[in-house]
């Protein structure tokens, strides 16, 4: 009876392990959940953290455009209003220092903005080959 008592424990030590582990898994993935703009352009942001940006990293095969926002002493920022005028528009703003968007071919005006400061730049996508811009402040 003993021995099967303490399998019993077992069993359920090892079940609330791995609920547990699950919860913690899915509540790093929350801030890297897809968005669609009301514009239909699907995109996600966050990577705070080690755990976040390796989720952002692993999506990034499924965007063809990468942001990075940080201060030029290399502390990441978040709060970045992200804005793109081109074929499509979108206005969004990014939870973290990682922001991936999936554009259609074209031409588009990229603003950021962060702390009441823009930064802008001339994006061309020319398919789905992922393009990385780091932006500065």
């Amino acid at each position: 009876m003993k021995t099967r008592g303490g399998w019993q424990r077992t069993r359920l030590a090892l079940v609330g392990f791995v609920a547990a582990w699950t919860l913690l898994l899915a509540g790093a993935g929350w801030a890297q959940d897809a968005r669609v703009s009301p514009q239909g352009i699907p995109y996600v942001s966050g990577g705070v953290g080690d755990d976040e940006r390796a989720i952002m990293n692993s999506l990034a095969g499924r965007y063809n455009l990468s942001l990075e926002f940080a201060q030029t002493g290399g502390n990441f920022l978040g709060d970045v209003r992200v804005i793109l005028r081109g074929p499509v528009s979108l206005d969004a703003l990014s939870d973290g220092p990682l922001f991936l968007v999936k554009l259609p071919a074209g031409t588009y005006n990229l603003t950021a903005v962060a702390d009441g400061v823009a930064k802008t730049r001339t994006v061309v996508i020319t398919g789905n080959k992922l393009q990385s811009i780091a932006l500065f402040w």
